[in-house]
């Protein structure tokens, strides 16, 4: 890390390495086969590099066994040029049954510089299109062509003059760049297949007829600010898969009716800032699928939408700047298609051609000549009323606006303060404003939260934090006292069926957890399992840190994704409590539903030594005086889970830990296993 290398290859990393870090370096290459041979790779870290590109040859590995955790890769934060070659890298953790690829952590993060971009900025991976992932041609001919040596050829492409093509992996896309490059005419060997076809900024004039002819593929196609003052009836000829046209800043000043026949599957049209006079009755009749009608700023001055526009699809109309006959003839269909079509259509700049009179005003004025309902109804809408600005009603609108600006402030500060107003309720009344309890999904878990710490945090684990949510009423399964796991070939099975069997999963980062537990692959293995299968329940897993987290990325991550508590941070246990399921009486879990035990039925009950607590961490004495009795494992005892919310809550004071002390520590423990009545024909007992 941190150093000058440019390239990498095979024989840049021994075969045996684990982990490399490679990150803030200056490399541009990753030879082809890099990875191949390096059974034991775990993690590889490419953060912050000048890599633009690179072939998935570069990322392969050798075939790893299914028990065998992927290795880790992390690329984010280098200059990615996603071209047509770059495709696979969106969907490479889609390859991990493969077994071959490595897995992408941070491929959320990774953005991505297009190839044709027009002047967009970079754009995040992950929200590109497959047909964005482009590369320029010059001419390209299929294999299935048999007229590539001819002039007059429809499957050959060929790039037309001044003018910049690309295509996508299989050229499904096909974009064709002409956009200010002086064409005076539309260019005769424009590709068939041409999918954007982008004409704009130059100077076409009259619009021929069958200029178009033959592009059965086009989709997308700029023709705005090129000048063009009129086109034919068969301009648009055999374009019928044309979705977008783009036709703004031109010169038009008539659409007669029959200019668009042939676009009957158009969503956007845009014809705003041109020169119209006049539309004909049939100009949009057979758009069908029309979305988007752009028309302000023209000089039409008759337009009946209500019989020359499919209201039902469209869902974005602008006329404004533009002058309407004001005729009270005409204006009753006008106030009705207004108010059944308010939200598709800005209608606060619509002006009467007869003077500075609004179409609101209008409206207003014949309707009140005729007493029409429907026109008041619309006049209501009107952003401008006198009559409710006469003398009478100024107390009113007075008080109407202290009242508006007191709940705007009590709105205000009740959002910017709305964690500690939330913490607040919650340990005050037990209710929840900003956020739902548990889910009817999570009602039948067997336990409130599964815990996950290191075996030398045991004792703070459950006689500190386990000792006091038990009290209020949670069910808790933890791993050290609850999980009797003898092989370490069941440690993932247990892990997921612990947590399958949590509402919340509970992890206690301690310096002991990532000095031990972490470090061992077998656990590890584990809890990233856990975690992954809980992923669409993230909001579900609580991290309480007790030290400091290192640099480590998969740490930084999961710090990102899942709800963080500090231990002996303000109000610690109010957030903890606010994290948890609310408490609710459920009957104690059947023996046989003890997920906990591995499913089995145990006829012992365990406890912890009765002894004071260790020296690494002390109490306060507002909490020693607290009950000291033994907490038994949630998954044996039905007592231990028969907790209600009607149970008064012990006052707590923060612990602090002193890891020298712990670590120079040598742990005793007292194990006693004491006969269950219901099983007393197999109890035993133990001392360890």
């Amino acid at each position: 890390s941190f150093n000058r290398l440019t390239e990498i290859g095979d024989t840049s990393i021994p075969d045996s390495v684990e982990s490399v870090f490679l990150n803030d370096n200056l490399i541009r290459k990753v030879k082809p086969n890099t990875f191949l041979r390096k059974a034991n790779l775990s993690r590889v870290v490419l953060f912050a590099n000048k890599i633009q590109n690179i072939d998935i040859a570069a990322l392969a590995l050798d075939t790893f066994p299914e028990e065998k955790e992927l290795p880790q890769f992390y690329i984010g934060n280098n200059p990615i040029h996603c071209d047509c070659t770059m495709e696979w890298l969106q969907r490479i953790n889609q390859l991990s049954h493969l077994r071959r690829h490595p897995r992408v952590m941070d491929l959320d993060s990774v953005t991505c510089q297009l190839t044709h971009s027009r002047g967009s900025p970079t754009k995040p991976l992950l929200d590109l299109k497959p047909s964005q992932f482009l590369c320029p041609y010059e001419a390209h001919c299929f294999a299935l062509c048999h007229c590539c040596d001819f002039d007059a050829c429809d499957c050959e492409m060929t790039c037309p003059t001044n003018c910049t093509c690309y295509h996508d992996h299989t050229w499904s896309a096909n974009v064709v760049d002409c956009s200010n490059v002086g064409y005076r005419s539309v260019p005769t060997k424009i590709p068939m297949d041409a999918t954007e076809i982008y004409l704009d900024g130059n100077d076409l004039g009259e619009l021929g007829s069958h200029v178009f002819i033959g592009k059965k593929k086009l989709e997308v196609l700029y023709l705005n600010n090129s000048n063009v003052n009129s086109i034919h009836n068969r301009t648009f000829n055999g374009v019928t898969s044309l979705k977008v046209l783009h036709m703004e800043n031109n010169h038009l000043q008539e659409l007669r009716g029959f200019e668009f026949d042939q676009l009957e599957n158009l969503n956007e049209l845009y014809l705003d800032h041109n020169d119209i006079k006049h539309l004909g009755n049939s100009t949009f009749k057979t758009m069908k699928t029309l979305e988007i009608l752009k028309l302000e700023a023209n000089n039409i001055v008759n337009f009946s939408p209500w019989t020359q526009l499919n209201s039902e699809t469209l869902a974005e109309l602008s006329l404004e700047g533009n002058t309407w006959t004001c005729n009270c003839n005409s204006i009753g269909h006008m106030e009705a298609w207004l108010r059944d079509n308010a939200d598709a259509l800005n209608v606060d700049k619509l002006l009467c051609a007869e003077g500075k009179e609004t179409l609101y005003d209008a409206i207003k004025r014949c309707g009140e000549s005729r007493d029409s309902a429907a026109a008041t109804s619309v006049v209501q809408r009107s952003p401008f009323n006198p009559t409710i600005l006469g003398a009478d009603y100024i107390p009113f609108v007075a008080a109407s606006l202290v009242i508006f600006i007191v709940i705007f402030l009590v709105t205000t500060l009740g959002f910017i303060f709305r964690h500690d107003v939330s913490l607040w309720a919650h340990s005050r009344y037990g209710i929840r404003i900003f956020s739902d309890s548990s889910s009817d999904a999570e009602d039948d878990r067997l336990y409130d939260a599964y815990t996950v710490y290191s075996v030398k945090d045991e004792e703070f684990v459950s006689q500190v934090i386990a000792s006091s949510l038990e009290r209020s009423g949670y069910s808790l399964c933890l791993h050290y006292r609850d999980l009797h796991v003898m092989n370490p070939s069941y440690l993932t099975d247990s892990v997921l069926g612990a947590s399958d069997a949590a509402k919340r999963i509970i992890i206690v980062l301690s310096l002991s957890f990532l000095q031990n537990e972490w470090d061992r692959p077998a656990f590890r293995a584990a809890l990233q399992a856990c975690l992954e299968r809980t992923r669409a329940r993230r909001s579900k897993v609580l991290l309480l840190l007790t030290t400091d987290i290192g640099p480590d990325p998969e740490l930084q991550l999961l710090l990102k994704a899942c709800r963080v508590i500090s231990w002996g941070e303000k109000r610690f246990w109010e957030k903890l409590r606010y994290a948890m399921p609310d408490v609710r009486r459920k009957p104690a879990p059947h023996p046989q539903k003890a997920l906990c035990d591995g499913g089995k039925v145990s006829s012992a009950r365990y406890t912890a030594t009765p002894t004071a607590l260790e020296t690494w961490y002390r109490m306060s004495p507002a909490s020693m005086t607290q009950s000291s009795a033994p907490t038994q494992s949630t998954c044996v005892s039905e007592e231990s889970s028969q907790r209600t919310t009607d149970e008064e809550e012990d006052p707590h004071s923060y612990v602090s830990i002193d890891y020298q002390q712990r670590h120079n520590k040598v742990h005793h423990h007292v194990y006693s296993c004491i006969p269950d009545p219901a099983y007393n024909n197999q109890g035993r007992t133990y001392f360890v």
